[in-house]
């Protein structure tokens, strides 16, 4: 594998056959999952003070980097049958197996008084699924667009004032549209820009600053505006300040995407093979999230010395949950083979699409799994059952 330093942060490697992964993005999206389970790890101690702090900033730019990554590495996608048979197979099949596990978990283990499945009403994870089987499928139309980012910012700002209902969680999907956009429409001379010097010292600063400003905001200003998943109707805002807020946020939110970015390392690392796991710990992680929950032990570690302990074992958990073992463990669970929906023709309709996609540049970009698949990159940012 060509070694990062030497071509464009972000540059897919070309050698598809190699089946050859930009270490970047894998770094990426283990550090974006480790703090995902940490944020919702917190959920129970949210009111001792260095843990509501710490959740604020968490949530200010880790689902908006998920979804950027999405994007990104949702440039190759298109309509070849082969890819709508992965898309079906990485995330509509793991969205309908985890809305089983997920519901019954709520009714037997959190008592919740739930009678039946609900599948167009996303359950806690699973709204990350759904939104990504929108965003992905919308690839095409956002290319074919002019100003596509400026789009998904009015569409963002739009759904704020409408109520879409639950069926799902339109809101929230179209709420982080601009940043799947953005991911889809960067490239890779966009993203070297944060390979420079000044720019990473920047960015340390920049996330330093944020946690500040979230120490002071946790207990001031509701996590709302960070879940993305009410509109303005359901506040107690005007219109006008609530879009101007949601705008503000939106900006806020870019801003911590790109400065953890540029903080990401570059090189392989000792969790760099672990990156490619982050679709097991998403899904897996709110089992121990919601076992945890249920018995109170948030109850008995609301403190700083217990906020502490929480961090440390939910990133050993979120750690332990992308290696090796775990994942064949639980494939059958996670990723079930369903080759069998799909007919195999002897002359594949998708043949005269084989060829790989262009991105905006000209530059092939390679098939998504190859370059860090996007079916890896699934998280949350909430820790409630349904909007």
């Amino acid at each position: 594998m060509t070694a990062t330093a030497e071509r464009p942060l972000g540059a897919a490697t070309s050698d598809v056959g190699a089946q050859a992964r930009d270490p970047f993005w894998d770094n990426a999206k283990f550090i974006a999952i480790v703090l995902v389970v940490v944020g919702h790890a917190l959920g129970p101690v949210f009111g001792t003070a260095p843990a509501g702090a710490l959740s604020w900033w968490i949530f200010i730019f880790h689902m908006p980097a998920f979804v950027f990554i999405a994007g990104y590495l949702s440039r190759s996608f298109d309509y070849a049958p082969r890819k709508l048979e992965k898309l079906v197979s990485t995330v509509v099949v793991p969205y309908l197996v985890f809305e089983v596990v997920y519901t019954l978990m709520a009714k037997y283990v959190s008592g919740q008084d739930i009678s039946s499945l609900t599948p167009l009403d996303p359950i806690w994870l699973n709204w990350f699924l759904a939104a990504l089987f929108i965003w992905r499928l919308s690839t095409g139309f956002w290319r074919r667009l002019r100003w596509p980012l400026p789009v998904a910012v009015l569409i963002c700002l739009a759904v704020g004032v409408v109520d879409l209902g639950e069926d799902l969680d339109l809101t929230r999907a179209l709420s982080f549209l601009p940043f799947f956009v953005a991911g889809l429409v960067a490239k890779p001379e966009h993203l070297a820009l944060l390979r420079r010097r000044k720019v990473r010292i920047a960015s340390a600063v920049v996330l330093a600053a944020m946690f500040g400003i979230a120490w002071f905001a946790a207990d001031r200003l509701s996590m709302e505006w960070l879940f993305w998943r009410s509109t303005l109707l359901e506040r107690d805002t005007s219109l006008l300040l609530g879009t101007a807020l949601r705008a503000a946020f939106l900006v806020f939110c870019a801003v911590g995407v790109a400065a953890l970015l540029a903080v990401v390392p570059r090189r392989r690392t000792w969790f760099t093979a672990l990156g490619a796991g982050t679709l097991y710990c998403y899904l897996l992680h709110g089992l121990f999230t919601r076992v945890a929950s249920a018995a109170g032990v948030g109850d008995h570690l609301a403190n700083p010395l217990g906020v502490a302990a929480i961090i440390v074992v939910s990133a050993l958990v979120a750690t332990g949950l992308m290696t090796s073992p775990v994942r064949r463990a639980t494939k059958w669970l996670v990723e079930p083979n369903v080759g069998w929906l799909f007919r195999r023709d002897r002359k594949p309709l998708a043949q005269e699409h084989e060829t790989p996609a262009q991105d905006h540049a000209g530059a092939a970009v390679p098939e998504a799994r190859d370059a860090g698949e996007t079916r890896d990159v699934q998280e949350a940012p909430d820790a409630r059952d349904r909007p």
